[in-house]
């Protein structure tokens, strides 16, 4: 079968075409990704402490319900809630004038038996003396003796008569059996109530002087557990501050449902900050440990804490190697390592997940490790927290960063607008009150500070209008301490806008 010329120069002239379509995809295919940015920090012994992770809700160590012993209508309320009293103070009163009068009765009648008891006694002695002179019977002396005696008898009944009466009359007043602070009042002036029957109690007393937390231990982490050990915690009613209090009781039984094991820790709460009723998050240190190799959390990419297997990057010059370890027990934000990394080596803490074996990657300068380090000039009330979270919707975070003075002029040019900028944050949180924390900026010795400010979702509308301006100015700054090297700090920059 013959082609005709027109057609073999067709398929020649297309084969051409496409050979160096080809060439390229291949050279594409071939060609190597661009370098990674990423974050590392450093492997290097650190002090660990052994810890169990609790949760816990705080109760009042001394605290009492104040109940009615007495039947009757109230006709005083003394306290209100909230306010502090003593032992003995008093806190309301019953209608008294039933008991008085019984009071009264019990009085009078104590005081006729007390009349009887000596006409008696005197009778006694006349009979002795005329027995002894022979003008009385024995008879008549032992009828004189038993009057007498049942006289008496009769006077102490009066007397208790008259104690108990007095007591109940004491009953109408209801003071507080200890010092505290009353938390609860459920009572008003012309209420009626039985002695003991209601089932709300009058008031309630709690001192929050000494509080106990009460946490329940897996039955099998409770063998680390001693007396005297420290419970740290935090609650989110007040954030940024953490608390510590002692191992008081380790219950001798575990729950059969649970299988775990109840804890008491005392907490000394003398400046009353801590409320009965908070939830609470912490943990027990159970031990030290120190010169324990460790990397941070955030370098594992898989963690199995089952296995303790772990997956890190590892830098050796201008590529990241892929490494498999074996941890031991978690210790927080520090994981310490038995395998697989040594120390001096360099572990991917960010940008991790964009990273294959043997991938370049580009190492971020003039940034600090996250293994412990806190930002730079920690400015009194600020409390960074969980810097790499994610945004939260209609808020802002401006956290610290700070140059090594003198600053690139370049970098110079922006202090002025970002000083403002922050500025006005500030000022409007400072008006509204819509920020949980309002910390300052300020700019001294060539370096800016740009410190943690978030607001309470959402923002509002003339604050929410500077989130372009903030995003792209913190965007300028971070880009160029990590372009140029200056920066002592440079925390992660969350994203802004809404």
């Amino acid at each position: 079968m013959k082609h005709s010329p027109t057609l073999i120069l067709a398929v020649v002239l297309l084969s051409l075409a496409l050979l160096p379509s080809c060439s390229k995809s291949s050279a594409n295919e071939t060609a190597e990704r661009p370098a990674v940015a990423v974050e590392m920090a450093t492997v290097a012994p650190s002090d660990l402490e052994d810890t169990i992770e609790v949760v816990g809700t705080l109760t009042a160590k001394f605290e009492g319900e104040v109940k009615a012993e007495y039947s009757g209508i109230v006709t005083d309320v003394y306290v209100t809630e909230w306010v502090p009293v003593t032992k003995g103070t008093l806190l309301a009163r019953f209608d008294r004038r039933e008991p008085e009068a019984e009071l009264k009765a019990a009085t009078a009648a104590r005081l006729q038996s007390e009349v009887a008891a000596n006409r008696a006694q005197r009778e006694l002695e006349r009979s002795v003396k005329l027995k002894a002179a022979g003008l009385a019977t024995q008879q008549n002396l032992d009828d004189a003796r038993t009057a007498a005696e049942a006289a008496d008898a009769q006077l102490g009944a009066s007397k208790a008569q008259e104690e108990m009466s007095r007591t109940r009359l004491a009953k109408t007043a209801i003071v507080s059996p200890m010092d505290g602070v009353v938390a609860e009042r459920t009572v008003n002036p012309g209420d009626f109530i039985e002695n003991m029957g209601s089932p709300a109690p009058m008031f309630r007393i709690v001192d929050n002087r000494k509080l106990e937390l009460t946490v329940s231990i897996p039955s099998s982490s409770i063998a680390a557990v001693t007396l005297g050990q420290p419970l740290r915690f935090s609650s989110d009613a007040l954030a940024g501050r953490t608390f510590e209090g002692h191992v008081s009781f380790i219950n001798p039984a575990a729950d059969e449902s649970s299988r775990t094991v109840r804890v008491i820790a005392l907490v000394d709460n003398k400046d009353g900050a801590l409320k009965t009723g908070l939830f609470v998050k912490g943990s027990i240190v159970t031990g030290e440990r120190k010169g324990v190799l460790s990397i941070p959390r955030s370098a594992l990419v898989t963690w199995d804490p089952a296995t303790r297997a772990g997956v890190v990057f590892v830098v050796e010059g201008d590529r990241a190697k892929r490494k498999d370890v074996v941890t031991g027990t978690s210790a927080g934000q520090l994981i310490p390592v038995e395998q697989g990394v040594a120390a001096g080596d360099h572990v991917v803490t960010r940008g991790a997940f964009n990273l294959k074996d043997g991938d370049r990657v580009a190492v971020a300068k003039g940034t600090v490790a996250w293994m412990g380090a806190e930002p730079t000039e920690q400015i009194a009330g600020c409390h960074p927290d969980d810097r790499a979270s994610a945004r939260e919707e209609g808020s802002l975070r401006l956290v610290q960063m700070m140059f090594l003075p003198p600053a690139p002029a370049h970098v110079a040019r922006l202090y002025q607008p970002a000083r403002s900028l922050l500025a006005s944050f500030v000022g409007m949180t400072a008006r509204i009150g819509g920020a949980e924390q309002t910390c300052r900026a300020e700019r001294s010795n060539g370096s800016l500070r740009l410190v943690q400010m978030r607001f309470l979702p959402p923002a509002p509308a003339h604050v929410a209008r500077l989130y372009q301006p903030a995003r792209s100015l913190l965007a300028s700054l971070v880009g160029m301490t990590t372009r140029n090297g200056g920066a002592t700090s440079t925390p992660h920059s969350l994203p802004l806008g809404a």
